[in-house]
């Protein structure tokens, strides 16, 4: 449902229109979880290395009927730092993670690049977080159905290379 926290993320990003929130949609193969429903958010699923929706992650419209997911960014077997529970041991461990919780960091690094892209190359200081979004929806891969937008994987895979690349260099 719709719920104070989803509001609450609509409210500042009205307020902050050059932020964007990444929120991960969940990991239950079913109907995405709040704060994902929230109208202003990228709400990020996850893909596989091979170009695949990842079978765990959530799909589906919100309970209200509006579009849910977002895009859909590598996060099957992301390399991820590990702990041992020992705080300040700096173990410098690794493991691989599944979920949308590593896929939304991967949406979200790219989104910090089209911000830099736009502010460094195109001289467009503090660019509005509608305008890299609609950067990562034209460069965004379709993983599946060729119904884009759709209720799986959104507007598609994030895909920097098309985002970026200059216009017929594809």
């Amino acid at each position: 449902a719709y719920t104070v926290r989803s509001h609450d993320l609509d409210a500042w990003a009205r307020e902050n229109p050059w932020s964007i929130a990444f929120i991960a949609q969940g990991n239950t193969g079913g109907q995405l979880l709040e704060p994902a429903n929230a109208r202003s958010v990228v709400a990020v699923g996850a893909s596989t290395n091979d170009g695949e929706l990842w079978g765990g992650s959530s799909v589906g419209n919100t309970p209200e009927g509006t579009r849910g997911i977002f895009m859909v960014a590598p996060g099957r077997n992301i390399i991820s730092a590990n702990s041992d529970g020992i705080n300040n041991s700096l173990n410098g461990d690794s493991t691989k993670k599944t979920g949308t919780s590593m896929a939304t960091p991967n949406a979200a690094g790219a989104a910090t690049l089209v911000r830099e892209y736009l502010e460094e190359i195109a001289q467009r200081p503090s660019p509005q977080g509608a305008v890299v979004k609609s950067m990562l929806i034209l460069g965004a891969d379709d993983i599946g159905t060729r119904d884009i937008p759709n209720n799986n994987e959104g507007w598609g895979e994030v895909n920097l290379r098309n985002t970026l690349a200059p216009s017929g260099n594809r």
